[in-house]
């Protein structure tokens, strides 16, 4: 029968860091039969892995909705937080009204909506002036400085998200 595949958060697979309150949902249906179309559709959406694994839509379920849409569906559930990460998966109708299995879940996690999200602290040094250029120095100033940071966790990590900025420069 037919199957949702190839399923695409803004334009995205399993995209990171996502920056708008409703993303917009796409996949693409497949069928080994000539002519099927897609008639209908059902989306939900898990705050956890575990919840959309045992089909349970906790931020959003969409009901079954009679169209052949499959592309830029807005999300339409719960209000999504920064940092958050959200779980989804789909099923179709063909034109015989019969529904497929469930497609592989899909992942997003959404960046920092609004300044005040911004919890962490700047890790940096302290801005030391280039000494002036010698004959044989290679051009374009100092290396970049190396930053660190050392902290201890007292209790298991379940999910941490790092956000870097370096104009180009991070490994």
């Amino acid at each position: 029968g037919m199957s949702a595949e190839n399923l695409r958060c803004e334009y995205l697979v399993n995209p990171l860091g996502i920056d708008v309150a409703q993303p917009r949902l796409s996949w693409v249906c497949s069928s080994p039969a000539r002519g099927q179309v897609q008639t209908a559709y059902q989306i939900i959406v898990a705050s956890s892995k575990k919840d959309i694994d045992a089909g349970k839509g906790d931020l959003w379920d969409s009901g079954t909705v009679k169209s052949d849409r499959s592309s830029q569906i807005p999300y339409g559930g719960a209000e999504l937080k920064s940092g958050m990460a959200a779980w989804w998966k789909v099923h179709v109708w063909d034109k015989d009204n019969k529904a497929s299995n469930w497609s592989q879940p899909a992942m997003w996690t959404m960046g920092l909506l609004a300044p005040g999200d911004w919890k962490a602290s700047w890790i940096g040094m302290q801005q030391v002036q280039p000494k002036p250029a010698k004959k044989g120095d290679l051009p374009g100033g100092p290396p970049a400085p190396f930053f660190r940071k050392a902290f201890t966790l007292d209790k298991p990590v379940a999910r941490a998200m790092l956000t870097v900025t370096a104009r180009g420069l991070v490994e």
